[in-house]
């Protein structure tokens, strides 16, 4: 469209641009490495381009054309192929170049997984509606590429989906049990969602949970210096190196906590006769740290016998860290974040 406005003896020429072509019918989706996830009328693994029509009304795809070359339009032409409205085609992209209408199409070229041209083109050969150019990027076997059709939600795990679980005592099972073909019927049954809780252990509906703890203290007496041993075992506690210092007992994530406050080993929680680890030991707890210190014990047993156990925080090179001793040796956890709530699980 041409308009042309003539003002004090200058003609001013206004050209409107042309609005971009939109198609109604997308390649929305291709394969260029297909191995194993879709097979042609044949068996066989071919790749393949997806058409997707995003209209209300149907449309005719007779002598459209899919190309894999920029510089030929028109290298493979599709029969008289209806296409109802928002619904999809696939293609297979085989070179065994077979159009009869009505049975699965196959183009007369085969995808590159290394990259390269693909475009849908109008009955005309020369209007392109819709490409991935100059190229699309490399691609990986069976993993399929496309365009982003917006938010959508899918739902991965159900509420109350059937669930296995084990605690492992050792390192044995590397990473096999992520795998699709690992064994897991000895597992316990559980029914998701999986996780950590902060509510009590003995309401956790988890047979055997509780087998293997050594003790389970929750430090939400109000006041006092001992604190009792919540997993049945009766390794009760108690608060030594604070006095003078006020009420241990302060506000926690979930209840109360217990305030170790002081230099190295000035304040800590101390089990006489806690039940011996025999092969692994883990600790899991809530943890405020205020700043860092030289070294500070959290808990720790009171014999001197097999099964020394120390639990507690250290200032290695300037960052404070989490350490496990035990008569096997020490184990330094990962750093602890300062003047924030840490939940730290360190294990020898």
């Amino acid at each position: 469209m041409m308009r042309a406005l003539l003002f004090g003896g200058t003609l001013l020429l206004f050209m409107a641009a042309a609005a971009p072509l939109r198609s109604q019918v997308v390649i929305s989706e291709f394969m260029s490495s297909n191995t194993k996830t879709l097979a042609d009328e044949d068996g066989e693994f071919s790749d393949w381009i997806e058409l997707h029509n995003t209209s209300a009304a149907a449309v005719d795809l007779d002598n459209w054309y899919l190309t894999d070359d920029a510089a030929r339009l028109t290298q493979w032409r599709f029969p008289a192929t209806n296409l109802p409205p928002n619904s999809f085609l696939v293609v297979f992209a085989s070179s065994k170049d077979r159009h009869q209408a009505g049975a699965p199409l196959h183009t007369n070229f085969k995808l590159t997984s290394s990259g390269e041209y693909l475009g849908l083109v109008l009955p005309d050969g020369k209007k392109v509606v819709s490409d991935y150019a100059p190229a699309f990027p490399a691609q990986l076997d069976d993993v399929s590429f496309g365009l982003d059709t917006g938010t959508r939600s899918m739902t991965l795990i159900s509420s109350n989906a059937v669930a296995r679980l084990m605690f492992p005592s050792d390192d044995s099972l590397a990473l096999s049990w992520t795998l699709p073909s690992f064994d897991d019927h000895g597992w316990r049954t559980a029914s998701s969602p999986i996780g950590y809780a902060l509510g009590e252990l003995n309401r956790v509906p988890q047979p055997g949970l509780l087998a293997s703890l050594a003790g389970y203290w929750k430090l939400d007496e109000t006041n006092g210096s001992s604190f009792a041993d919540a997993s049945g075992v009766a390794s009760d506690g108690l608060i030594v190196g604070y006095s003078g210092l006020g009420n241990p007992r302060v506000a926690g994530i979930s209840g109360n906590a217990v305030r170790f406050r002081g230099s190295s080993y000035r304040a800590v929680g101390k089990v006489e006769n806690y039940p011996k680890a025999t092969n692994a030991l883990s600790v899991s707890a809530w943890i405020w740290a205020d700043a860092r210190t030289t070294s500070a014990s959290i808990a720790k047993n009171g014999s001197s016998t097999s099964g020394q156990f120390q639990f507690g925080l250290r200032d290695i090179a300037g960052d404070l860290d989490v350490i496990l001793n035990t008569t096997a040796g020490s184990f330094d956890a990962s750093r602890v974040v300062l003047r924030g709530w840490v939940r730290l699980q360190p294990s020898r």
